[in-house]
């Protein structure tokens, strides 16, 4: 009995570091280069180049308020809600990769468009999913290496891909990483609270969709989104 009241406990304290840790980035970014741009004796390029960071770090604000929204749903034992609407998956992933660039610079970006893959899905949700992709192929990767954004078709599916040539999973581990507050060990410097990947496979199933991984350690990571075709 004892360890039933300790389990949503232990899944809420997850989730809860997970929100202030994501949320202390930005706002701690957003705070200091609002004193470059009050800063009367700051260069007018130092005070360009804070105001495009404090909207950049805004916008990171932004889409976390709705990881969040979905995350306290889930926990809660609540369905996802979901806003299905047609849209081209090969546009929604250049707009992902434009972000990415901003928040995760140094990396060998790509992007591989294989003509229009029109999709019934939730367009806001889908960019999550390839936000966190994005991301998590980022933290396990070293600077300068490529990492390989995909959208395309397959049979009866849209498909959004992920590949990376960062370290890698062991094999046995290649389940457990889409379960709540699982993060795997690295030699790679990480800011992961296990909540990403777990959100990410929530979201592609509430929409009739789901995400298959590919992996090897020490030669990368390769993670395939399929969402219905319109």
């Amino acid at each position: 009995m004892n360890d039933k009241r300790k389990a949503p406990r232990a899944e809420h304290d997850s989730v809860l570091d997970w929100v202030l840790h994501e949320m202390a980035g930005p706002l701690t970014a957003i705070s200091g280069y609002a004193d470059i741009a009050a800063d009367p004796g700051s260069p007018p390029e130092d005070v360009a180049g804070a105001i495009e960071v404090i909207r950049q770090e805004s916008g990171r604000l932004l889409r976390l308020t709705e990881e969040i929204r979905s995350m306290a749903r889930i926990t809660g034992g609540k369905p996802v809600r979901v806003n299905l609407s047609r849209f081209d998956l090969a546009e929604l992933c250049k707009g992902a990769l434009a972000v990415q660039k901003l928040a995760y610079p140094g990396y060998g970006y790509v992007l591989r468009a294989e003509g229009p893959a029109m999709v019934t899905a939730d367009r806001d949700k889908t960019m999550e999913i390839a936000l966190n992709l994005l991301a998590n192929s980022a933290k396990y990767s070293r600077s300068g290496s490529e990492i390989i954004l995909s959208a395309g078709r397959e049979g009866d599916r849209g498909i959004l891909r992920v590949e990376d040539r960062g370290c890698g999973i062991a094999e046995d581990d290649l389940e457990r990483i889409f379960s709540l507050g699982k993060r795997l060990d690295s030699g790679l410097h990480t800011d992961g609270r296990g909540i990403g990947l777990f959100l990410v496979k929530t979201l592609a199933e509430a929409m009739n969709g789901s995400i298959e991984v590919k992996s090897r350690p020490g030669e990368g990571s390769r993670f395939t989104v399929s969402l219905p075709l319109c």
